[in-house]
């Protein structure tokens, strides 16, 4: 019997284990009808691996994502640029600062969405698939966050 616990509580922790990161979270302005506007910033403050950014990908919902099959390039719902890289060059390390902004080819937000509760979950490209030449790939969900639309 403590041998199957044992099991179990091992796969309970291997679930998650080295796909935790830790960001906080700075609100940015209201959102216009516009196509670019800066949406957030996240300061990277903790996690279990520094990953580069092309590895990263940003989903916004009404829900949190657990990861899932996606595109194996792009940034997902918003574009993602380092505004501060604070060690190694176009990694996120602790201390890093990413601004996510509206991008064309991903989610529109407008002025009508200011105050709507979304959730924002950042994904890591799966390190099994970071050379596969396939169209879709496994993301794998690192941090995820309400956001309420353009208040600070």
């Amino acid at each position: 019997m403590s041998k199957a616990i044992g099991l179990v509580v091992v796969l309970m922790s291997a679930c998650t284990m080295g796909v935790e990161q830790e960001f906080q979270i700075s609100p940015g302005p209201s959102v216009t009808d516009g196509t670019a506007d800066v949406w957030f910033e996240l300061t990277n403050e903790s996690g279990n691996a520094a990953e580069e950014l092309r590895y990263y990908r940003v989903s916004i919902g009404k829900q949190a994502f657990g990861g899932g099959w996606f595109g194996c390039s792009g940034s997902g719902d918003a574009a993602i640029e380092l505004i501060s890289d604070e060690a190694t060059p176009k990694v996120v390390d602790p201390g890093d600062v990413l601004r996510v902004r509206e991008d064309g080819d991903g989610m529109n937000l407008r002025a009508s969405d200011n105050g709507t509760d979304l959730w924002i979950t950042m994904m890591v490209l799966d390190p099994s698939q970071r050379s596969s030449g396939a169209l879709t790939c496994t993301w794998n969900a690192v941090w995820s966050s309400p956001w309420r639309v353009g208040v600070k």
